[in-house]
């Protein structure tokens, strides 16, 4: 299982890292993704000028482009 988890978070990393973001509290303020903590639930994000945010929770977070997904065996 351990396996299967690690392949996903590749995965993941292969697909959000390097997305372009914004923090709820500054949404005029382009962030792009540098890490994601999958176990914490954070990213490590950077400011155009290069001033970096560490562990910025998930929740804090919003993509800038619209980002559709849908979980398997859920009705679209």
């Amino acid at each position: 299982m351990i396996e299967a988890r690690s392949s996903m978070q590749a995965v993941g990393d292969w697909l959000f890292r390097g997305s372009q973001v914004y923090m709820l509290g500054e949404p005029d303020r382009i962030l792009k993704t540098v890490r994601i903590n999958w176990d914490a639930q954070t990213s490590d994000v950077q400011a155009e000028d290069g001033t970096m945010f560490f562990g910025v929770p998930w929740d804090d977070l919003e993509f800038v482009d619209d980002v559709e997904f849908h979980i398997a065996n859920e009705p679209n």
